[in-house]
């Protein structure tokens, strides 16, 4: 797992468009358990197939998903235009091969985090000057 702690929103979302690297990825949003929150910069509820949360909560309650929406330059686009709504109602942003549902990257905006799983991008991300890191920090 690599982290990528404490970048801005728009370094967030630059961190998912490299791992994306052009291929066919779909972007979802997870809303926090208690969001009343229906649509959010073109990402509607999600009600089949069934992704992987990033987020489990210990009391049973599920997180709602937005998406999928395929990654684009406009989804990106969207997504920074709509950030301060994002920040409110979302949990975190997920980013998932086609066909798969199991994420390989996500941002938990409210830790200011970035990770991703695929520990091979370290270098593609250092080189475009994001602080990755394959240790933790502490308080993770």
């Amino acid at each position: 797992m690599l982290y990528i702690e404490g970048s801005s929103f728009e370094e967030q979302l630059q961190a998912l468009k490299i791992v994306a690297g052009g291929q066919r990825m779909q972007l979802v949003l997870w809303l926090y358990p208690e969001s009343r929150c229906n649509e959010l910069a073109d990402f509607r509820p999600l009600h089949s197939p069934t992704y992987e949360p990033v987020t489990t909560y210990a009391d049973g309650t599920s997180a709602t998903a937005l998406g999928p929406v395929y990654c684009s330059l406009d989804a990106f686009d969207k997504l920074n235009q709509h950030q301060h709504d994002i920040s409110k109602a979302c949990d975190s942003i997920a980013l998932y091969p086609e066909n798969t549902s199991t994420w390989i990257a996500c941002i938990i905006g409210h830790e200011g985090m970035t990770l991703i799983k695929d520990v091979k991008l370290f270098s593609r991300l250092k080189a475009h000057g994001l602080p990755a890191s394959d240790t933790p920090p502490a308080w993770w």
